[in-house]
């Protein structure tokens, strides 16, 4: 009888606030979702930022490095121009030619 009293007492008051606090859970859910959508959206797009600054550092290192083997060849090609051509003595021609094979097997 008593279980019965409690639940005349309390279960009015116990439907008001499961009825009250089912929308207030459903915003609740809807505001962090969308709270944390945005802190996805940003996330993505400072990661997208960064990758388009390391793939620009990146173009000019490779930009860079072009340069210095354009500017190397251009350095061994005049190079070769200004020195006489390297011409085996006469002796040595024909160990030489021997010796091809040997080198290319190693």
């Amino acid at each position: 009888m008593f279980e019965r009293d409690l639940l005349q007492m309390f279960g009015p008051l116990i439907c008001v606030m499961g009825i009250s606090l089912v929308p207030l859970a459903l915003v609740y859910m809807l505001k962090s979702f969308k709270l944390k959508e945005r802190e996805l959206e940003l996330e993505v797009k400072s990661r997208n930022e960064l990758r388009d600054l390391q793939q620009q550092a990146l173009e000019q290192r490779l930009q860079a490095n072009e340069q210095a083997v354009h500017a190397l060849v251009e350095a061994v090609l005049a190079q070769r121009h200004l020195a006489p051509p390297v011409v085996p003595p006469a002796g040595l021609e024909e160990p030489l030619r021997t010796l091809g094979p040997l080198r290319n097997r190693g």
